[in-house]
């Protein structure tokens, strides 16, 4: 029997209805992510069978994407307004809205420049709990309780010779730390659209977290800042050396850190935007 957007709906909301009132150690089971993420997963996944996301000629329609193996699913994700984000128990009484990949990937960005112009503006460019995301295991086993990543631009040369000119010219790394903040608190993160969304996180050489990543090659990543969460499904890379990325990323951190190895590994995470999930977008998007 075909399985309609009407029936995965109803097993959607049975599944979070029991994750909600089983109990396990004096806890309900959805508060744990290893329930969380195949729920909340399933929802932009389910049989795309409603009419209003259906061309009758092709089975295609404007908010129709091929997935590679000759299907057409939504490209759409999911935004769920909660007072709390963090609080998976409130999911099944709120209202879910279906947005598009592009919108989901734009409000990722413009909220990831808003909270890094005030980490650099008010705490000095110590990262902010937005830009340390939780990385687990998409079965929802936990890596890293905290990873830090960098946004590049989609151009990042003229970034990267700024950064490794500042370094450079001078060796009073309190001189290179303010010229850089300096610039990160002005026009860095003004325009979120210069941005790409390929995530990259620094690493020790020979890293075993970094291993463990790239063997997985794919991961989710939970960010949390302002009652506001995102989760990203995310394809990860080593990225090769003298890759524009890879450079961009060891000299900004240099910036602050200027002992960092020229053989420190740099992974890429590139989000799934079909499959991602927010609380809310930020106004404007």
């Amino acid at each position: 029997m075909k399985t309609t957007w009407s029936d995965a709906q109803w097993f959607i909301e049975t599944a979070t209805s029991f994750a909600r009132e089983r109990h396990v150690f004096d806890r309900p089971i959805g508060r744990n992510q290893g329930i969380q993420f195949p729920i909340t997963s399933s929802w932009p996944t389910s049989p795309s069978t409603c009419s209003a996301c259906r061309d009758p000629t092709d089975g295609s329609g404007p908010d129709m994407v091929p997935d590679g193996r000759g299907l057409h699913q939504p490209a759409i994700a999911l935004i769920w307004p909660l007072r709390n984000p963090a609080d998976f128990r409130k999911l099944p009484n709120t209202t879910m809205k279906r947005v598009s990949a592009e919108e989901m990937r734009s409000g990722f960005l413009t909220w990831q420049c808003r909270i890094r112009q005030i980490a650099m503006r008010e705490h000095g460019g110590r990262p902010t709990p937005g830009m340390r995301p939780r990385v687990l295991r998409p079965s929802g086993e936990c890596l890293l309780e905290a990873m830090t990543v960098l946004i590049l631009h989609d151009d990042p040369e003229e970034s990267t010779a700024f950064f490794r000119f500042q370094v450079q010219k001078s060796p009073d790394p309190l001189k290179v730390y303010q010229s850089v903040l300096g610039h990160l608190q002005r026009e860095y993160y003004q325009m979120s659209d210069r941005f790409s969304d390929e995530l990259t996180a620094l690493f020790e050489p020979q890293s075993p977290s970094a291993a463990k990543l790239v063997k997985a090659r794919r991961c989710l990543l939970e960010f949390e800042q302002f009652s506001q969460v995102w989760r990203l499904s995310c394809a990860v890379r080593r990225l090769p050396p003298q890759a524009p990325a890879r450079e961009a990323t060891l000299w900004h951190n240099r910036a602050f850190n200027p002992a960092i190895p020229k053989d420190a590994e740099v992974l890429g995470f590139k989000p799934a935007w079909r499959s991602a999930s927010a609380s809310s977008l930020p106004r404007g998007n």
